[in-house]
């Protein structure tokens, strides 16, 4: 019957890659669910509300009508000749009546049929409003479950829904908007600033800043221009930018992200497998406990109608909708906070997964490291009697390279001008392939190595091999440091001056900054060992692996080898997670219990190995995604086992002793299913919980309870008296002494008074004001009101009336009253007398007095009210047995009162 089993699983496959282009409001599924359960719960309430003030049928109405209106109102709790309650029920109860049919005949025993017997059953023995108080429940449990449902699809379609409906295409020199269907690969699309970008492609013209967040999760925007790729549904920033597509419609990068999430949705885990096969079984259960209580009630009571309603109530509270819920809806949950952290998930059973994972291992270059080489240790070779430094080198080097497009000549362009050197590139650039180049200088730009002099020189920059072409040495000295460097890990570059070698550049691939504290997060949350798989050079690998404390490491592998090693640690036992890139590490990434590739936008994601892909940043979604995975499970358990089976069970259990009635068992039943949606709502603030005013509250309270155990420790508190015992003695007798010098104040009201004895024997009396007498145990004080009015009762007890008047006296009980409220109770041996012709009466009184005599009244009697309730009592029988029947009764009533 509930709405989130088949929904979520709908919505996200049926989003093509323009999806934005189709406004609606996010409630727009369950509207019709809304509707029906407004229109059953007016329906109910009328009937319930007309037959409180008509009164239940059969009976007297609450309000007795004295007009001729009030039929004409009993009427309207019918309509068409039937009760609105039962009206209630069937249109409501006819939904959920049709979702069980439509099971039945595919084949299946859903989850509706418990409730649908239940209301049949309900409407079959005249329980009217019980059948439409569980429909209208039920429905109400289905509205908040498509609200939480329609949440959570809106938190996952608001990434999604970012591609402009139009797209301005470059038409000659015109500028012409078309719907975007009809921009085709190789168009030219114009995007200004403020404006979503329509297609992948390539920056033709133009720089700006573009925000890809809403794909990799990253909130620094990334710079573009003239050759830079962009994608759909990132935000053009600043300038404008003229694309040529390269990708549109369902190519897009943005169009296979919402194909994958939909088909993770569809992928179900082993929790969600077993929720459903425990949801098979657990109906015939149910069915079988119905059965079980209506037997077990007729054996007791000796008649069926009596197990009617307990079974009926069995029927209603353990429909297994709980049961089902519990994981979709916290899978769906899970993936709104994917989708903001930018990782596209291939199944949900790889967050189950990654749950387990106790080892993680890592491809060096581009996860760990940035996979971008930096300028490393410069050697500063003696060139003679020309003192230069590091920074002359690395200016003659960029000088030399400043003309060429290698990627390592740019590293030392850009660390050049980030140390402030200025200079000028070459006049002429050899460039050899795989060794480095040559370069013809003038003198003036050799700045400290200028001779003055007309004629270019040369600078030569590379590798041995080209030094060695060049026909230029490397001293002994300068051949030792250069081995060091490369068995840190870093790569080489020499420079040289003519047939002078100047020096050595060393270039590296530096980890990531972010590295170490993700490790150490990582290593917090419980994973027990890192790995680190690459195939680069065991010197680089090993200089990494030490700066981020890394034990494990094996270099030199090839894609096969990794998924060896991967293979072996999981024969050890170990549930282990790969990260790395999604096609070079492909086998390792389909060997190990769950990976992670680095996919990035742009890259084919149906083609990536792995079941997870990192769109943004490799590392520092990692902590994030693993508390995610834990938490998921935790709260799919929580469902599973607290919600659906523990509170079922209590309110099988209690429906079947006959405890709750149907009614009862309904919002029992609803309550549970309402705890698996709202404990599954929890995942989509997941991460922002301490800055929800709950989770502050939360956290508070966590704090408080954390110090009051600490603080109150039994072993810190027994320790903590051997350790302070002479102070807190002290402190104690010093605090016991101070409260019994002060027990002797006394403040009497103005109604009050006091009598003193000291040592048994009368001292004085008190008025009102402040006293300060002697302290307990030497002289004690007794207080009494002395204008209070108090009664002594005669022949019955009753509780006091109030005081009438101006206090002077109180209201007495009656003779000719009924009593009726007053929790009167007679006392026989009190009241019963003889008149004067010795019949047997009755005779009650009430005695009213005040206080005159404060010393008096405390010594004279212990006990004052016993005593002049036996004086009143043998008065009264002495004035009886004067008189006769009549006299007391009739004649001489009032005088004798």
């Amino acid at each position: 019957m509930h709405y989130a089993p088949e929904s979520p699983r709908e919505f996200l496959p049926e989003a093509g890659a323009n999806s934005g282009s189709r406004v609606q409001n996010f409630h727009y599924r369950s509207a019709p669910i809304y509707l029906l359960t407004a229109v059953v719960g007016i329906l109910l309430l009328a009937d319930v509300a007309l037959g409180i003030v008509w009164g239940v049928p059969g009976t007297s109405p609450t309000i007795a009508p004295n007009t001729d209106w009030w039929p004409k109102l009993l009427a309207t709790q019918a309509l068409f000749g039937f009760r609105l309650a039962l009206l209630a029920a069937v249109l409501g109860g006819a939904r959920i009546l049709y979702q069980t049919l439509d099971g039945l005949l595919s084949g299946r025993i859903g989850a509706d049929l418990a409730l649908t017997i239940a209301c049949l059953a309900a409407i079959v023995l005249g329980e009217h409003t019980t059948a439409a108080l569980v429909v209208f429940i039920a429905l109400c449990g289905e509205s908040i479950e498509g609200y939480t449902v329609d949440r959570a699809q809106r938190a996952i379609r608001r990434i999604f829904q970012l591609c402009p409906r139009t797209a301005r295409v470059l038409v000659g020199d015109d500028e012409q908007e078309v719907p975007l269907e009809q921009v085709i690969v190789g168009d030219s699309v114009v995007v200004r600033p403020g404006e979503r970008i329509p297609v992948d492609g390539v920056v033709a013209a133009g720089q700006s800043a573009v925000d890809q967040s809403a794909l990799t999760g990253e909130s620094v925007p990334a710079d573009k221009a003239v050759g830079d790729k962009v994608f759909a549904g990132t935000l053009n920033q600043f300038g404008a930018l003229r694309i040529t597509a390269t990708q549109v419609g369902e190519q897009t990068t943005l169009a296979q992200i919402v194909e994958l999430v939909g088909q993770a949705t569809q992928r179900k885990a082993s929790l969600e497998r077993t929720a459903d096969r425990l949801a098979r079984w657990f109906l015939p259960v149910v069915l079988g406990v119905a059965a079980l209580t209506l037997v077990g009630w007729r054996i007791a009571s000796g008649s069926w109608s009596a197990g009617y309603l307990p079974a009926l109530s069995v029927l209603v509270v353990a429909c297994p909708c709980p049961l089902i819920l519990a994981t979709p809806s916290a899978v769906m949950a899970a993936m709104a906070w994917l989708a903001r952290a930018g990782v596209v998930v291939k199944g949900s059973v790889a967050l189950e997964r990654l749950a387990s994972v106790d080892t993680i291992v890592f491809d060096k270059t581009g996860t760990l490291t940035r996979g971008e080489l930096a300028v490393g240790d410069i050697i500063v070779a003696d060139a003679g009697s020309v003192g230069h430094d590091e920074i002359d080198l690395l200016r003659l080097a960029a000088i030399a390279e400043k003309r060429s497009e290698h990627p390592i000549a740019r590293v030392l362009v850009r660390e050049a001008e980030a140390r402030h050197c200025v200079f000028t590139g070459a006049d002429d650039l050899t460039a050899h392939p795989g060794a480095g180049v040559v370069a013809t200088v003038r003198d003036e730009q050799l700045g400290i190595w200028s001779q003055q002099q007309a004629l270019p020189r040369t600078v030569v920059v590379g590798n041995r091999r080209l030094m060695s072409a060049q026909g230029i040495n490397i001293p002994h000295d300068l051949e030792q440091r250069v081995g060091e460097l490369e068995q840190q890990g870093q790569s080489v570059l020499l420079v040289a001056l003519e047939q002078t070698l100047l020096g050595a550049i060393g270039l590296r691939d530096a980890a990531r900054s972010e590295t170490e504290a993700v490790l150490r997060e990582l290593r917090e949350a419980g994973i027990r060992q890192f790995v680190m798989l690459t195939g680069d050079r065991r010197e680089a690998a090993v200089r990494i692996a030490e700066q981020l404390g890394i034990d494990d490491v094996q270099a030199e592998l090839l894609p096969a080898d990794k998924a060896k090693r991967i293979e072996e640690l999981i024969a050890t036992g170990h549930r282990v997670a790969m990260v790395g890139d999604g096609v070079n590490d492909a086998p390792a990434l389909a060997t190990a219990t769950v990976g992670l590739a680095l996919g990035g936008v742009g890259s084919d994601l149906a083609a990536e190995a792995g079941d997870l892909v990192l769109m943004g940043d490799p590392l520092r979604p990692l902590p994030g995604l693993l508390r995610l995975s834990r938490q998921l499970v935790l709260v799919i358990r929580q469902s599973i086992f607290v919600f659906a089976f523990g509170m079922n069970a209590v309110g099988m259990v209690l429906g079947s002793l006959g405890w709750i009635n149907p009614a009862v068992a309904a919002v029992f039943h609803e309550i549970s299913s309402l705890a698996v949606m709202l404990n599954a709502m929890r995942l989509l603030w997941f991460g922002r919980w301490h800055e929800t005013r709950l989770g502050r509250l939360s956290n508070s309270t966590a704090n408080v309870a954390e110090w009051l155990v600490e603080k109150l420790s039994p072993t810190k508190l027994v320790f903590g008296f051997l350790d302070h015992w002479p102070t807190l003695v002290r402190t104690t007798v010093a605090v016991f002494g101070v409260w019994w010098c002060c027990s002797g104040i006394v403040l009497l009201s103005e109604d009050e008074q006091a009598v003193v004895t000291r040592l048994g024997r009368f001292e004085t009396t008190l008025s009102a004001g402040w006293h300060w007498r002697w302290p307990n145990g030497l002289e004690r004080i007794r207080r009494e009101r002395v204008g209070e009015v108090r009664a002594v009762q005669i022949g019955f007890r009753s509780a006091p009336t109030p005081l009438k008047s101006d206090g002077l006296f109180r209201a007495p009980v009656e003779w000719m009253s009924e009593h009726a409220g007053t929790d009167y109770e007679p006392v026989a041996p009190e009241s019963f007398t003889l008149t004067g012709e010795e019949v047997p009466i009755e005779v009650t009184g009430e005695v009213q007095f005040r206080i005159g005599d404060v010393r008096r009244f405390a010594f004279a009697s212990s006990r004052p009210d016993d005593t002049l309730r036996a004086v009143t009592e043998s008065v009264l029988r002495e004035v009886a047995a004067t008189e006769s029947l009549d006299s007391l009764l009739t004649n001489r009533r009032r005088e004798i009162e």
